[in-house]
């Protein structure tokens, strides 16, 4: 997952946090925002060969819960951006 914010002065891309999610819930920039897994999703390794994915069960309440204080949903435009990848949409 990654979160972009453009400051309107400069109009330039700062990324706030980034989470790969490659086997860990680790903010990759150290700003201790590292994310929290609950109902026991598992980390699956990539179709490309490097990297890793969480995996989610859709019948149970399995989430990614990140911190409000980190996402800027006041005053300020954002970006989130995530890849899935559904097994079956019924």
């Amino acid at each position: 997952m990654y979160l972009s914010a453009t400051t309107a002065t400069t109009a330039q891309s700062i990324a706030s946090a980034f989470w790969s999610f490659d086997s860990n819930a680790l903010e990759l920039y150290n700003s201790g925002l590292d994310a929290t897994l609950s109902g026991s999703p598992i980390y699956t390794t990539s179709f490309a060969g490097y990297g890793a994915a969480i995996s989610f069960t859709r019948s149970s309440t399995q989430y990614v819960y990140i911190t409000p204080k980190v996402l800027p949903f006041n005053s300020r435009s954002f970006t989130i951006e995530a890849w899935i990848y559904p097994v079956s949409l019924s």
